[in-house]
């Protein structure tokens, strides 16, 4: 167990006692069943705004089911059907809700990545908690599989995520997402997001449960072979880094041609480009936070169509 801001007592009455998660320090609990169930959990540390919102819930399964439940867990989510409130939701959600939410960790070794993401995402905010665009938030990996929403206030349902979407503190006071994330910039603290497009973004999420199991690559190929590659940046990256100079979360792109080049001895600006898209933890540029995911997943046409449009950028 362990804290990334303040004090905290996790406490599942019905399966153990209540230990401390404390900033800076691991702690450990163990917990035995005797019955397969559900068990409600509480923060049992007064730890700020909404700390009597503060719930979990601990599923108990027989260890066949819980393997079962695991080999789910490392199934990944089939892409949605082109032109389908899913496939509008997962553009709307890479522009405005990946930066800070991861949704595909079904890969060995994500697991990892998370932490070190999550950590990184932290850090960046903690370091400007006023003008951050980054924190750390929940990830929502196989997020249609829940069953309550905001720590258990409400259950989860297309209605009460639209709800939770489009106003936060309708259901909890005092979130970051609302009070950190771009989309909620605005006069009334509602996200900048019309109706229907708080309804795909929903409407995504709930799809997102473990799939037939099928390699899940991204093709956006037409099929006369064009790739819209200023689309698939629109969709993919517009979320952290903008066509000119100014810094969302990752660097701007314009004028990058000029200074890939010379990143890495041996790489030239399409060879950096292209390798900072599928493995962007090798080389992280200086003052930037490592929370890029790996985009190997959009196929090789692609990225290298985005990489030749990248290069057209002054």
């Amino acid at each position: 167990l362990s804290s990334q801001d303040v004090i905290h007592s996790f406490w599942v009455p019905k399966l153990a006692g209540k230990v401390d998660m404390v900033p800076l320090n691991d702690n450990y609990i163990w917990m035995i069943a005797d019955e397969v169930g559900e068990f409600y959990g509480q923060c049992a540390e007064f730890c700020g705004t909404s700390h009597a919102h503060m719930r979990f819930r601990v599923f108990v399964h027989e260890e066949e089911d819980f393997l079962a439940w695991v080999d789910q867990m490392h199934t990944p989510v089939d892409p949605p059907m082109p032109n389908t409130p899913e496939s509008r939701g997962q553009m709307l959600f890479a522009a405005n809700c990946s930066m800070c939410h991861t949704n595909n960790s079904t890969t060995p070794g994500s697991y990892i990545m998370e932490i070190n993401t999550q950590d990184a995402r932290w850090n960046n905010w903690i370091s400007d908690t006023e003008n951050s665009a980054l924190v750390s938030a929940p990830n929502l990996t196989h997020f249609g599989t829940h069953t309550t929403l905001a720590s258990g206030i409400k259950e989860l349902n297309h209605e009460t995520l639209v709800e939770w979407i489009a106003d936060p503190s309708t259901i909890k006071q005092g979130t970051r997402m609302q009070k950190q994330a771009m989309v909620y910039n605005t006069r009334d603290g509602k996200a900048n997001l019309t109706d229907s497009e708080i309804s795909d973004i929903a409407y995504y999420l709930l799809s997102l449960k473990p799939g037939s199991g099928a390699e899940m690559v991204i093709d956006d190929i037409p099929s006369d072979g064009l790739i819209d590659a200023e689309a698939v940046f629109a969709t993919n990256c517009a979320a952290c880094h903008s066509l000119g100079n100014d810094v969302i979360v990752g660097p701007g792109m314009g004028g990058i041609k000029d200074r890939a080049g010379d990143r890495v001895s041996g790489l030239s600006a399409y060879e950096y480009i292209y390798e900072s898209i599928v493995e962007p933890q090798a080389y992280i540029v200086e003052g930037y936070p490592p929370v890029m995911p790996a985009w190997a997943s959009l196929g090789d046409e692609t990225v290298n169509a985005l990489v030749e449009y990248l290069l057209t950028l002054e």
